[in-house]
């Protein structure tokens, strides 16, 4: 999902994966959904988490009042875990697409961290640590089945369909013709920073906690 269709369609299926988000009946199928919404963060990282931080925001904390600071929502044990666990497979392929929400998500996870149910503090570590390979990982940013320049062509991507099962021409002697195109996730200097000082920020609290 998401990098082998148009952008139109892909700004049409995100809104029905966010849909489920709420879903209590698919609370064993966290790792399915979490796939799909990864992959839409992997295709289009900004436009993805533009679209969905709201959602999980939204579903997850409860805004901060002037006489409440920012909390988790009244959701059980097995919500809570959901909707942690898929914002962390959602934001690990994100990049530097991830930097405007680090506040909030720090918040969810610090929140989570300190929750009464092991799960879900459980659950915030993993999102703690999906947020740190997503701004730090060297990974490939594109799995597409075509060539980033043959994608490029926007007369490819509006019949996208036509390349499936697309192959590269083959020589006899050094197999496949031509260098591999790929596009690489490689850390950004603010990425490094913004990760260094949520490693930081961690390190420091369990510091100063009594013993």
């Amino acid at each position: 999902f998401g990098e082998r269709v148009s952008e139109p369609l892909f700004d049409a299926l995100l809104p029905e994966l966010l849909r489920l988000l709420p879903r209590s009946s698919l609370l064993d199928a966290a790792k399915h959904l979490g796939a799909h919404l990864g992959a839409a963060a992997l295709a289009c990282p900004q436009r993805a988490l533009d679209a969905g931080m709201p959602a999980f925001f939204a579903a997850l904390l409860q805004p901060a009042t002037a006489s409440k600071s920012e909390a988790l929502r009244a959701l059980s044990q097995n919500e809570l875990v959901w909707l942690i666990q898929l914002l962390a497979q959602f934001v690990r392929p994100a990049g530097k697409a991830m930097l405007p929400y680090l506040p909030k998500l720090t918040a969810i996870a610090d929140l989570a961290a300190a929750h009464e149910e092991l799960p879900v503090a459980r659950a915030a570590y993993k999102l703690r640590r999906r947020m740190l390979q997503g701004l730090l990982a060297v990974y490939p940013a594109d799995l597409r089945s075509l060539p980033p320049q043959a994608w490029a062509d926007a007369r490819v991507r509006e019949q996208h369909w036509a390349c499936w099962g697309w192959m590269p021409q083959r020589r006899r002697k050094d197999g496949v013709a031509g260098a591999m195109q790929m596009h690489w996730h490689v850390p950004s200097g603010e990425e490094v920073e913004a990760a260094a000082a949520l490693v930081e920020s961690v390190l420091s609290r369990g510091e100063t906690a009594p013993a």
